[in-house]
């Protein structure tokens, strides 16, 4: 991205205004407004004039003006606390499109038998140590009679294997 203009500016949009901002406008005259404090752009815009001191511009939901208040952040002796080329990286940083989020699923395998339908002693005994029969088991518990100690015996073997 060739940016040619980087200003501190007074920018006035569709229901905001700062007094201090930085605009950063490219050689196809898109431009962006950086706030302080933020590595995003806070507006990006269109240019439809610009001149030493001001320029006008469109946003999606309506027209910018600025005002410029300071040197320009390009020239070496400008006293920008962020230089151009930092600010010109996070503004093609936000242009990237989001990752797509990994979904990693797990298939749990099929417990050997089907859990039995007897007392919650018969299920625990069944269950013993084997994780796979306690989800199967708070599964088959979730669906049916839901009975609230064989739940929570079975909901803490498992909190307490996730956290091992």
């Amino acid at each position: 991205m060739n940016v040619t203009h980087d200003l501190i500016a007074a920018v006035t949009g569709p229901g905001w205004k700062f007094g201090l901002s930085r605009i950063l406008i490219n050689d196809e005259n898109v431009g962006v407004v950086f706030i302080a404090g933020s590595e995003e752009p806070y507006a990006y815009f269109t240019v439809q004039n610009i001149s030493t001191s001001r320029g006008t511009g469109n946003t999606e939901d309506g027209a910018i003006t600025w005002r410029r208040r300071g040197s320009s952040c390009q020239y070496k002796l400008a006293k920008c606390k962020i230089n151009t080329e930092t600010l010109t990286g996070w503004w093609e940083a936000a242009l990237e499109p989001e990752p797509e989020p990994v979904v990693e699923t797990v298939e749990l395998p099929e417990p050997d038998e089907a859990v039995p339908d007897g007392s919650a002693a018969v299920v625990m005994e069944w269950v013993g140590d084997d994780v796979e029969r306690a989800r199967a088991a708070l599964d088959f518990e979730n669906e049916g009679k839901q009975r609230v100690g064989l739940t929570a015996d079975l909901e803490k073997m498992l909190a307490a294997e996730e956290l091992l």
